[in-house]
C-alpha cells in the first residue's frame, strides 16, 4: 500500500483483477482489493514522539514532513499531532514544515523551526529526510543529539551507517513476507 499515486494503485489493481487467476495477497493498510495483511506503519511516529517526551523530557518537538510523499507524510504528521495532544501539548506555529528532498529545502525547514527558537527534537517523515536535516543542523554548528535530537523512520541502510547514529524505527518486513506466503499457501489449498 505504498503506491506513489492513487491512479497508479488503481491501474495495478485493475490489471491484477482482469489478468490474474492465481491467489493474490495484498499488503495494505486500508481498503484492500484482495485478501490482505495489514501493516500499520504510521503509529511509529507517535511512538517516537512519546519516547522523546517520556524518556528524554523534550519540550519542543517539531515534525519535518515531505512534499514529494505528502500522502504518507501527512498520515505520520497526524500521529505526531495526536501524540502531542495526548501529552497535553500543542503544535506551535513553527513546529511543522514540509520540505522537498533537497539540502536547500531542508535548510529552510531548520530556519523555519529556529524562528521560534531551537527545537529540542525533530521527528522526520523518514530516514532520508532525517539525514538531510542532520546535514543542515551539523552545518549550522548544532551537535546531534546534544543540541537537537533527530529521528527518522524506515531504518534505511544510510540511516544505520550515519555518524552520529540516526534514531529510527524498523518494521517487521521479514515476518510480513512470511505471513503473506503462509496466507498464499492457505488460499492455494482453498483454506
Amino acid at each position: 500500500d505504498t503506491y506513489p499515486s492513487q491512479d497508479l494503485k488503481e491501474k495495478i489493481l485493475h490489471k491484477l483483477k482482469t489478468s490474474c487467476t492465481c491467489p493474490i495477497i495484498e499488503i495494505a493498510e486500508q481498503n484492500p482489493a484482495f485478501p490482505s495483511i495489514r501493516l500499520e506503519n504510521n503509529n511509529t511516529t507517535a511512538m517516537l514522539v512519546q519516547h522523546m517526551i517520556v524518556e528524554h523530557s523534550y519540550q519542543r518537538i517539531c515534525y519535518l514532513g515531505c512534499q514529494e510523499e505528502a500522502y504518507f507524510s501527512d498520515q505520520r504528521e497526524m500521529y505526531y499531532c495526536k501524540e502531542l495532544e495526548k501529552h497535553h501539548r500543542s503544535v506551535g506555529q513553527n513546529d511543522i514544515f514540509h520540505a522537498a528532498y533537497s539540502k536547500d529545502s531542508v535548510s529552510q525547514a531548520l530556519a523555519f523551526f529556529e524562528e521560534n527558537g531551537r527545537p529540542d527534537a525533530v521527528v522526520c517523515y523518514n530516514d532520508r529526510m532525517a539525514l538531510l536535516f542532520m546535514i543542515a543542523a551539523l552545518s549550522k554548528g548544532y551537535r546531534i543529539p546534544e543540541d537537537i535530537a533527530i529521528t527518522g523512520c524506515d531504518d534505511s541502510e544510510d540511516g544505520r551507517n550515519a555518524i552520529p547514529p540516526l534514531t529510527t524505527v524498523s518494521f517487521p518486513v521479514y515476518e510480513l513476507g512470511t505471513t503473506a506466503v503462509e496466507q498464499l499457501i492457505h488460499l492455494l489449498h482453498k483454506e
